[in-house]
């Protein structure tokens, strides 16, 4: 495995594994299944709800109690979030309701002992209710994204208090150039931080950070430099059109390890003082390796309320498909040195093809996101200019993590 500097990462096929399954998940998704199951037979022997209105209508329910209700028995093929099942005098008020509008008592019962089965699970793994929410909120799609956007908000919260820096949004715009067939493709990468404030003045901040990585370990064997060279020094790696401001102070530090860092220095704390900073930079000269797939990878460093993340392809080798893998770097900042998997945090998100790049729609957590893309798309050489843009959203991404974009290589 080979991550490049830009944090791209160049990885050999790996045989698929077999599934391991818990046995506690195979318990939680039969008990979630009936629960459903077992609510949606009552609330069809109701008669005439198609909304969660209806159940409020109907039974009598307030409209909390009801939506929850008619979460939970909405539909037969998924699994239910427990974040949509109430508590237990909740269910049951719903359980009478149906029994005084008639509704058949083995009906009933089954959906009382469907609710039971659900609090001995809960009791059995998970001991209290908040903690049976996140345990069981992996097991249903729907319940892993309800979950996953409240732990990561927390997150986000406890984050940017702590080390005193957030953003409201992050950015960046890779776009691959395949060139010369002894190297592997350039990157062109635009990298920004929209929002970007301090919670403390006491906080200098690393806005980037990029490292070159083989099997063996890291190497300087990469050209990078500015993508507009209109000035000299590290002013040139600022695009001070999209910048808060054209002097905004940047210190580039090179470390030993080949891996370079950007920083920002302290400031004035508030949303009042809040910075748009970003970015441009060019890498090439990495040497073509016998690999199947490429993976561009965005590094998460700072806590931000939503991050966007743009992809660039030339359009005779766009895949059909690029996947999206999350790696926590809390154990290593360099995850693909242990294997593509290692300390992976599974996420809902994907990418989108959106097409050509000019007429692809804009992202509205990213200021003049368009006039960007139509700059770097100026910047590319004239084989690049017919691009398809593929894009990720993620609300607050999981810091420190790193975001990869694994596709295929074209022949």
């Amino acid at each position: 495995m080979v991550q490049r500097g830009l944090d791209n990462a160049h990885t050999q096929a790996e045989p698929s594994r077999p599934v391991q399954v818990d046995p506690f998940v195979n318990e939680a998704q039969s008990t979630l299944f009936e629960l459903r199951s077992a609510t949606a037979a009552v609330l069809a022997a109701c008669g005439g709800i198609e909304r969660a209105v209806d159940v409020s209508s109907r039974l009598g329910l307030d409209s909390s109690l009801a939506w929850k209700i008619w979460q939970v028995g909405r539909d037969h093929g998924g699994l239910p979030s427990p974040a949509h099942i109430s508590g237990r005098s909740g269910f049951e008020r719903f359980l009478l309701a149906a029994e005084n509008l008639g509704i058949a008592t083995e009906l009933v019962q089954r959906a009382r002992a469907a609710f039971g089965g659900f609090e001995r699970l809960m009791r059995r793994h998970a001991g209290d209710r908040a903690t049976a929410d996140r345990l069981l909120g992996h097991i249903s799609a729907e319940g892993k994204r309800r979950l996953d956007t409240a732990i990561r908000r927390d997150g986000f919260r406890a984050n940017s208090y702590l080390l005193g820096i957030q953003a409201a949004s992050t950015y960046q715009l890779d776009a691959l150039v395949v060139g010369d067939d002894a190297f592997m493709p350039e990157v062109y990468r635009v990298r920004g931080h929209f929002g970007l404030q301090r919670n403390r003045a006491d906080a200098p901040w690393i806005i980037s950070r990029t490292t070159l990585v083989h099997e063996t370990g890291p190497s300087a064997n990469l050209k990078r430099g500015p993508i507009d060279c209109s000035s000299g020094g590290l002013g040139n790696l600022l695009l001070t059109q999209f910048c808060s401001d054209p002097n905004l102070p940047v210190v580039r530090r090179v470390l030993p390890d080949s891996t370079v860092e950007d920083e920002i220095p302290e400031g004035p704390v508030g949303q009042q003082a809040a910075i748009d900073v970003v970015l441009g930079e060019h890498f090439s000269g990495m040497p073509r390796r016998d690999v199947q797939f490429d993976a561009l990878v965005m590094r998460v460093l700072t806590p931000c309320e939503r991050l966007v993340y743009d992809i660039l392809l030339p359009e005779g080798q766009s895949p059909k498909d690029i996947e999206l893998r999350v790696h926590s770097t809390v154990q290593t900042d360099l995850p693909y040195l242990r294997g593509e998997m290692y300390a992976s945090i599974p996420v809902t998100e994907k990418f989108e093809r959106l097409g050509p790049a000019l007429k692809a729609p804009e992202a509205t957590e990213v200021p003049r996101q368009g006039a960007m893309i139509k700059w770097l798309l100026s910047k590319l050489p004239p084989r690049a200019a017919n691009s398809v843009l593929w894009r990720t959203h993620m609300r607050y991404p999981p810091v420190p993590s790193v975001l990869a974009a694994r596709y295929p290589i074209a022949p």
